[in-house]
């Protein structure tokens, strides 16, 4: 969990299994200690936790956006198991700042309006998810504290993740994690996984010389990958993250955009997501107003 995260080793994979159960006993005296056992409002929902704030801009080896293919293999794997049903709502959860401001204060006089670049990739994701999945999604920015999320994604009936260290903790250990109804993207570690250096590129949201080269083909598995992260039933392949050696300029949305969500080949087959999603269209009676793609900022 720690950055290497489960992907040193086939043994830590199953170390990581095993701590599951220990896990969300301690994650339960914790909250009967601090007194926060009442399931919050928030976590009557599914929850996709959307980190974006110091990260992806400042290009952390370990942080990296996940594709839309990623985000909704989550969904039609939730949905496949019963988890999730059609109509069910998903809050989009996020606060598109972060506690170490200090860089981007004393680096950006405005930080290049991190919080407006987070704020227009969430809103696009759930315009998309709208569209391509038969779930009710909406964005909720800030709306609570730190603790006050974690404890919502603790006790969430459904929780999906991007690999941030928070989520991944929360639905792991909590509700969702110990009733099969986590899911979350492998931890990928740009810097061991043979993909062309980053490091000039260290807190350079906008850095030309980014990688654009990779060392192999795109999706292909880094040197000494732990072959069980892929396989893992609740962790979405690494193929699904975008790396920072593809993205010259975060700051481009419209070309970032692009990479999460690229066409889709000439007759490739629908997600059961997207399947649903249209035959739930298509029995829209027609005077019927399609629900609005993205919810007012919390």
């Amino acid at each position: 969990l720690s950055g290497s995260g489960c992907c040193e080793s086939d043994q830590q994979y199953r170390s990581l299994l095993r701590m599951q159960t220990i896990g969300a006993w301690a994650m339960q005296r914790a909250l009967e200690c601090y007194n926060r056992t009442r399931v919050p409002a928030a976590a009557q929902a599914a929850i996709l936790h959307f980190r974006c704030s110091d990260a992806p801009f400042s290009r952390h080896t370990a942080y990296h956006f996940l594709r839309y293919s990623g985000w909704r293999l989550q969904i039609d794997r939730l949905l496949a198991a019963g988890k999730l049903q059609a109509g069910d709502a998903l809050h989009v959860v996020g606060c598109f700042h972060h506690e170490s401001e200090t860089f981007w204060e004393a680096a950006y006089a405005t930080r290049f309006s991190v919080e407006a670049q987070c704020r227009a990739y969430a809103e696009h994701l759930v315009r998309h998810l709208a569209n391509s999945t038969p779930l009710a999604p909406s964005l909720h920015e800030c709306e609570h504290g730190m603790v006050d999320e974690f404890v919502a994604m603790l006790r969430a009936p459904a929780v999906l993740s991007a690999a941030s260290s928070m989520s991944f903790v929360a639905g792991y250990f909590g509700r969702a994690g110990t009733s099969g109804a986590f899911q979350a993207a492998s931890l990928l570690v740009e810097a061991r996984s043979g993909l062309a250096a980053t490091s000039s590129c260290k807190n350079k949201p906008t850095c030309p010389e980014a990688a654009t080269r990779l060392s192999g083909p795109a999706g292909q598995l880094p040197p000494k990958w732990c072959l069980s992260c892929d396989r893992a039933p609740w962790l979405v392949p690494s193929s699904h993250l975008l790396t920072h050696a593809e993205v010259p300029d975060y700051l481009d949305t419209a070309h970032v955009l692009a990479l999460l969500d690229p066409p889709a080949p000439a007759g490739a087959a629908p997600s059961a997501g997207h399947a649903a999603a249209a035959s739930a269209a298509a029995e829209r009676p027609s005077s019927c107003a399609a629900r609005p793609a993205s919810s007012v900022s919390g």
